[in-house]
Order: structure tokens, then sequence, then C-alpha cells
């Protein structure tokens, strides 16, 4: 057990004996921020308060990547285990509080399930894979909507993405894998409305702000913001993000996260030499002055209660 972490489930394994609910049966933590952590045996998901207080374990029985609290933070979406037993994929699933995990095998190889969710139905939701973005209906397992397809194109794949539900307005990363090993990487705006395309900035995993003024992204050196309109881009934070030996993003890289008013992003990072789930940092960083506070030890990909 880490220092400061309290097990609220202990001995959870013993739920024949003790009685004890699974995990997925209770309320959500009275915390801020979800995170994922653990190895994928160990099969736990953390909650934290944005100043470090109040940080729990929960022992689950199954691993959750990339967990995102819904809009009205009574569901927290995120990546089940898919058939392969990686920090990649996993079928996008959601935490419905108090009524257990429902996961959509139909999408059993799929990277991440994005956004706060539709708040006019929380169940339609943004996912992803390395070539396809979709709306998808998590309780029925349905798609939507194909937003982008590259599966014709070899050379080109995402890396993230983010939803504006009401003005229809897409953002994710491009990867173009040139010859040579070359790799570009741009953060490219749609208003699906019109179809218009425009390159906002180069990075990849993009954010969209509470009030969609502004979009957060990762670079090799570092996080930064961006007015939506593609103007004024500002480096937050000072970290190299990318594999060094390789000059490309790793699976594990960050997907900076917004602060409900908008103050402060969330985020990972490591600074060891070797990079699992568990030897990850959580910090965040106020978006006006880019001091950074840390949060957490040994978790990844948090997510702000809205």
């Amino acid at each position: 057990m880490r220092p400061g972490i309290n097990l609220l489930l202990v001995l959870c394994a013993l739920i024949l004996l003790s009685g004890c609910k699974s995990a997925w049966q209770q309320p959500f933590p009275d915390a801020e921020i979800v995170y994922q952590t653990g190895l994928i045996k160990q099969k736990q998901i953390g909650f934290v308060n944005a100043d470090g207080t109040n940080a729990i374990v929960l022992e689950v029985g199954e691993y959750l990547r990339k967990p995102v609290w819904s809009s009205e933070g009574n569901l927290i979406y995120g990546m089940a285990e898919g058939l392969l037993p990686n920090y990649r994929d996993g079928s996008p699933a959601y935490w419905y509080q108090n009524r257990g995990l429902k996961k959509c095998r139909v999408w059993d190889l799929f990277w991440s399930v994005e956004g706060s969710g539709n708040q006019a139905n929380p169940m339609d939701v943004l996912i992803y894979d390395y070539k396809k973005i979709l709306l998808a209906n998590l309780e029925n397992c349905m798609e939507i909507k194909v937003l982008v397809d590259y599966m014709e194109r070899s050379e080109l794949g995402v890396l993230g993405a983010a939803y504006l539900w009401d003005e229809e307005i897409l953002l994710y990363g491009l990867e173009e894998n040139k010859s040579l090993g070359k790799r570009n990487y741009r953060v490219i705006k749609i208003d699906l409305k019109t179809n218009q395309a425009v390159d906002l900035a180069n990075g990849i995993n993009p954010s969209w702000s509470p009030d969609g003024a502004q979009v957060a992204y990762l670079q090799g050196d570092g996080i930064y913001i961006i007015n939506a309109d593609g103007t004024q881009a500002r480096r937050l934070v000072r970290h190299t993000f990318v594999d060094l030996s390789l000059r490309w993003f790793g699976v594990l890289s960050p997907l900076p996260r917004w602060s409900p008013d908008g103050k402060w992003l969330v985020y990972h990072r490591c600074e060891k030499d070797s990079c699992m789930i568990n030897d990850n940092t959580i910090y965040k960083v106020d978006v006006l002055t880019g001091t950074e506070v840390k949060i957490i030890d040994g978790g990844a990909f948090p997510d702000w209660r809205r």
C-alpha cells in the first residue's frame, strides 16, 4: 500500500464472508479527481481531491483505463479489459454509480472514451482508436456516426480527440508517418456542420476548455494552450513527452484535462526511466500563471469531476 492511500474496500476479496458489495455497486468516493492506477493484475482505480487530500484506491473487479467523469458526475467512462492484456486497447465502458460496470465488446480494441458525454444523453460519447473516431451510444453499444476514418490511409493515425456536442466541432491529434520514420503531429479542428477543417496547432491529445474558448494539447516539449481560433498559443508545462530514442509519442502520453472552472489543467508525467502507470505523478497547472502543483504519486490519466 502506498503511503497516504486508504484502501476503501480492504479485503473485499472475502466478499462471501463479509457481505461487502462489489466496488462497482458502491457510491463514488467524495473526491474531485479520478485516475488510472495499479497494474493490470491489480485491478484498481484511484480518487483524490485536487489538493491531494482524501486519496482513495478502490480494489475493483476489472482494470479500467483512462477514466473520465460524465457531465453530471454520476457516470465514469473508461476502457475496460479488452482482448489484449496491455495498456492501450480495451472495450469502451461506463461505471454507473451504484449500478455496476458495463462494457461494449463490439469495439474491443479501441483506445479511449473522450469528452464528458452528451448532456442531452450521457450514454452518447466520443470513442476512438488509431484509425477511427466515432460517436457511439454505450447503453446500446451502437455506432451513431463515423467522424474520422483513416482505415485506407496507412500513413495517418489519430492521437487524441475531443468534441463540442452543442456546436458539433471536433478536435483530434493527427499523426502523419512519413518516409524514413519522420512523423508530423497536428491538431485538427473540424466544424462538422460545414465540414470545414483547419490545422489549429502542432501537437496531439487536444482538450476543450469548459467554455469552448481554448484548447489544451500536448507537444514533445510540454503542454500548451491556444485560443479556439488558433491565436495566442503558449506553453504552460515544460517537459519532454516524446520517446527521445524514437522521436514519437508513447501510449502513455498524458491527456491534459480542464477543471470545471477552466482555471487549471490536470495531467500526469513520468520522471523515471521506467514509465508504467504507477511510475507517473499527477500534477495540476494554473492556466493563468503556469504554476505547477503536485497532487499525488502513482497514477496517470486523471480527470476532474464536473
